[in-house]
């Protein structure tokens, strides 16, 4: 569905994302100010945009061009950023356990392998973080805000998470490989549940180990520690717990490696969505009615 016209019957609120006050759903506002583009360009990109529908990609549900304003709505999700499960925002003191970190990272992956379709297989998400995937009410992540990296003027955006970039973002326009890289990044974050800010350590720890000689004590979800705490997790220092006592070590190792080869330090040695997905897939349980590999719809919606 393409995204359509923002119109003047609707009363939006910037405080509450938007807002219709006739029926009560919630949305989100994308301010795209600074991006310098014309309106004909701009309507052209929301095509392009409005045309990407994936239960695990949330596309733009209406957007606006005017002199003072551009701007993008989007669908609302209440169980908020992937940020802020890991990090605190909205975790009312439980972080994901391990088998909802793997849909998490499932999801995403196949809305970011959906995106890779589009365009004639062109098209690249090019803003990869956290704060930009989503989780349905089913648990799977949703990315948001692609396919807006390479406008004019949103450029400057990409240091707000250099963390997330490799360097070819300083010297080429968003691409699919540079996605990939994004991906591995987020995946690490996943994993252990540190700051974006500690990732370039654990990467570099995880790029320079062979598998069996990692110390995966080091990479355990941090369920319950303080996020600014040290990033060296001491060996058997972890609180007895339903979660970790769950815990998969082989499916710890398979995560790792597969962040490892999207974390490839050239872009033809890092692994397709695609092949990305199928390996997330295969770590899937089966439970309450679920499906391995099944896509599930997308019920709420958000984005930062």
């Amino acid at each position: 569905m393409a995204a359509v016209r923002l119109t003047a019957a609707v009363g939006w609120s910037r405080e509450l994302g938007c807002d219709n006050c006739a029926t009560g759903t919630k949305a989100v506002i994308k301010l795209l100010n600074t991006v310098k583009i014309t309106e004909d360009e701009f309507e052209q990109h929301m095509i392009v945009l409005g045309n990407c529908v994936h239960e695990n990609v949330a596309t733009p549900r209406a957007h606006r061009f005017s002199e003072m304003t551009k701007l993008i709505v989007y669908d609302y999700y209440s169980q908020g950023s992937v940020f802020d499960m890991l990090h605190g925002g909205n975790t009312n003191g439980n972080r994901p356990n391990w088998e909802r970190r793997v849909r998490i990272a499932a999801g995403a992956a196949q809305g970011i392998a959906h995106i890779h379709t589009q365009c004639g297989g062109k098209l690249a998400h090019g803003n990869i973080k956290s704060s930009n995937i989503f989780v349905n009410s089913q648990g799977y992540g949703c990315v948001c805000d692609f396919g807006l990296a390479g406008l004019p003027g949103m450029a400057a955006k990409w240091w707000d998470a250099l963390e997330y970039y490799t360097s070819e973002h300083s010297f080429k326009s968003p691409s699919q490989e540079s996605d990939v890289y994004s991906f591995g990044m987020f995946l690490v974050e996943l994993v252990t549940g540190k700051l974006p800010v500690l990732l370039p350590y654990l990467v570099n720890l995880l790029c320079t180990s062979e598998p069996d000689t990692l110390d995966f004590n080091v990479f355990k979800p941090s369920l319950f520690a303080d996020e600014l705490g040290s990033v060296e997790m001491e060996v058997g220092k972890f609180p007895a717990d339903s979660d970790l006592n769950s815990w998969c070590v082989e499916e710890l190792r398979r995560t790792l490696v597969l962040a490892k080869w999207c974390l490839a330090l050239l872009p033809q040695d890092r692994p397709t969505m695609s092949q990305v997905v199928i390996q997330l897939q295969s770590m899937i349980r089966f439970g309450s009615g679920d499906e391995r590999g099944h896509h599930h719809p997308r019920q709420e919606a958000s984005l930062e």
